[in-house]
């Protein structure tokens, strides 16, 4: 069945970024009119997308994965104000046993990360999982072996789905995601000419109707899941790429 999209007034803005920052980039969207409010509020999610398999082999991936989790918890660790967004648990499980369990003190504060809620688990499968070659099995597979290992060591079951880079989106999902407890979900990866006409119908908050008649509230970004080009710090990147904001003048 097709996408149905009801009218949403929403009151705030939605920015999907990699670091919180205190810019508001060129391309972001706000839905509804907003010429009633007083106040916009942004909220900057930091995340990382790490590929499980791509163009080099799993343990190289999981090389790079562990490097952002390392310094990525022990960040939070000394700053309590700040949060992160974490996705893929196949390398989140595999560096927990393999650098963190035998550990106990730094286990304990990995805990309390996800306990207080600032290492934030999303999604729940050990991998973003494809939705047009697997078997409903499969996927329901991936989502029990990462929802098994997350509840056992933290006592979570995360309730949000994180689908930024699987390549288009199944109508039998939503069955899916509802079956196992999931009520929301973050998509991204569509044709450019279906999101424009998201993005001009101002469509991109919306209740999906899935093949089984099930429901379920869903967000589709509005660019990609990187940050604006405007919004990039790295002195190595601006000096090889143009970018509007000066340097010095950014966060």
């Amino acid at each position: 069945k097709s996408m149905k999209y009801p009218n949403m007034s929403v009151k705030a803005l939605a920015v999907v970024v990699l670091v919180c920052l205190l810019l508001l980039p060129s391309n972001a969207i706000v839905e509804g009119d907003l010429t009633s409010v007083d106040k916009i509020v942004i909220y900057g999610i930091p995340h990382s997308h790490t590929d499980a398999g791509w163009y080099w082999t799993y343990d190289y991936y999981f090389g790079l994965a562990a490097r952002i989790l390392d310094s990525v918890t022990d960040y939070l660790h000394t700053h309590s104000d700040k949060k992160f967004t974490w996705s893929d648990h196949s390398f989140f499980r595999k560096w927990y046993y393999e650098r963190v369990a035998s550990n106990s003190d730094r286990a304990k504060y990995i805990r309390e990360l996800v306990k207080e809620g600032r290492f934030d688990l999303v999604n729940g499968g050990l991998v973003q999982n494809d939705e047009a070659c697997p078997l409903a099995k499969e996927i329901y597979t991936n989502f029990d072996e990462g929802m098994k290992f997350l509840s056992e060591e933290f006592g979570v079951r995360p309730k949000t789905v994180w689908q930024l880079d699987p390549f288009g989106h199944s109508s039998a999902m939503p069955e899916i995601l509802k079956s196992i407890g999931i009520d929301k979900v973050i998509l991204n990866r569509m044709s450019d000419a279906y999101k424009n006409e998201l993005i001009k119908n101002q469509d991109l908050s919306f209740i999906w109707t899935g093949d089984g008649d099930e429901e379920i509230y869903t967000k589709v970004l509005h660019g990609h899941y990187g940050m604006d080009i405007n919004l990039y710090l790295d002195r190595r990147w601006y000096a090889n790429n143009q970018c509007s904001i000066p340097l010095d003048e950014r966060c």
